[in-house]
């Protein structure tokens, strides 16, 4: 994310687009208000030139909405996220309050450092885990609290290092021990990282000595995939909860009769979707981006608020029958959009999402490069956009280095020197 200002009421904002970027950035009290009208943006469909090419250039002229942030309260910084309350630097938050840094939180409370998980309160580190409270670097744990670096436990408390436990409490690394025993050595692990290194090792060794399932799924019926809560009839399917006879589904909800979406769905049901990426509440989008509470759409991207039957339309709220943000009759419309079609069929556009030359981004700027690193060469080879401005160090105030966690304890003064001075990640070296 970067600082910039809004290019409607000129106030800084925190903004998904680098500053370079040619297009306009609206702020979300500015994006979502009467002061413009996508409509004016309007054109007509030019038969002689592809659909790709047209919608690239009109994409441009829209302003955007500077970050996907819905229904939210001091929660500036979260992005592709909604319902949230004092949240902080979180991708894919929903229903969550006072958390921080994490990927793919849901419906939890006092949490920080998480990556998949939902249900949780006052947890630490953890990643894929359900219905937790106070349990930190654990993974695949249900129902856990009061617990560190556990792994596939369910229903336990008081545990450290465990691995695939079941009702059990006052446990260290499978073995059941003393209250006293236990509150020593946590307390040991929380004050000495050479202790929680030892520990982790030790824990990462029992992990070996068990079998291990091919696949997590849980309450599932006739799925093939990973990571799958709670769905049914669904193939190669990964991150997903609640969904419905769906094929080549990742990192989604609550979906049904749906096939290649990533990020769509989640707090209200979604159905009909081909080739959507992110937003919920759809019904029947087709190769649509960060569309919502909309239904049939076609090509449509930053569509919400019960938009309905429109193509190739961008920013849109409460319009129907609309192609190009021009608007049309009900019948002018659907004679349009047969002629659109098959003039993408004779392009070889039907059918096909838009390309990733149309990124609005740079490869580097993008979640793509910590899966499938390239680089600048490489990325460019294949048809990607490459971001060469670095904006991460022209932030305003004084950096800061971190010093051992010990001293801090007893520190008022260095406490806020950390709390006021900006840090950078000693990995990448860039600010955080």
């Amino acid at each position: 994310m970067y600082s910039d200002q809004c290019d409607l009421c000129q106030k800084p904002i925190v903004s998904l687009f680098s500053p370079d970027k040619p297009f306009q950035v609206y702020c979300q009290e500015c994006w979502w208000s009467d002061k413009w009208d996508p409509i004016k943006y309007g054109r007509e469909f030019d038969f002689s030139r592809p659909f790709f090419e047209q919608f690239q250039e009109f994409q441009k002229s829209v302003p955007r909405l500077s970050i996907f942030n819905l229904n939210s309260t001091n929660s500036e910084y979260t992005n592709h996220s909604s319902s949230n309350k004092n949240c902080y630097m979180g991708l894919g938050f929903a229903d969550d309050e006072d958390c921080m840094y994490g990927h793919w939180l849901m419906h939890s409370k006092d949490c920080l450092d998480m990556l998949y998980c939902e249900h949780c309160e006052e947890c630490y580190e953890c990643i894929y885990c359900r219905n937790c409270n106070n349990t930190f670097f654990s993974q695949y744990c249900q129902n856990v609290r009061d617990s560190l670096i556990c792994f596939e436990c369910k229903s336990c408390e008081n545990c450290i290092g465990c691995v695939q436990l079941q009702h059990k409490k006052y446990h260290i690394l499978n073995k059941e021990v003393s209250k006293d025993e236990f509150e020593k050595t946590k307390n040991e692990i929380l004050s000495s990282p050479k202790k929680f290194q030892e520990m982790l090792e030790l824990s990462v060794k029992l992990k070996q000595t068990v079998p291990h399932r091919y696949s997590f799924q849980l309450n599932c019926q006739n799925c093939v995939g990973d990571d799958l809560y709670d769905s049914k009839n669904s193939y190669f399917c990964f991150n997903c909860r609640e969904i419905e006879d769906c094929k080549y589904m990742y990192d989604l909800g609550s979906n049904k009769d749906s096939m290649d979406c990533y990020e769509h769905g989640w707090l209200v049901p979604s159905e009909l979707n081909y080739e959507a990426h992110a937003g919920m509440a759809g019904y029947h989008l087709l190769f649509c981006n960060i569309c919502a509470d909309s239904r049939d759409l076609i090509y449509c991207d930053l569509c919400f608020n019960n938009s309905r039957n429109n193509f190739g339309c961008v920013g849109l709220k409460k319009k129907e029958y609309c192609i190009l943000n021009k608007q049309y009759t009900k019948e002018g419309y659907e004679e349009l959009v047969t002629k659109i079609i098959e003039h993408m069929k004779m392009t070889g556009e039907w059918g096909e999402f838009f390309p990733s030359s149309m990124s609005l981004f740079g490869y580097n700027e993008t979640a793509a490069q910590e899966y499938f690193s390239l680089t600048k060469n490489e990325a460019i080879k294949n048809g990607f956009k490459w971001q060469d401005e670095d904006f991460s160090m022209k932030y305003d105030g004084p950096f800061y280095e971190p010093k051992d966690i010990l001293e801090y304890l007893n520190n008022e003064q260095e406490r806020q020197k950390l709390l006021s001075g900006i840090l950078k990640c000693f990995v990448s070296g860039k600010p955080f």
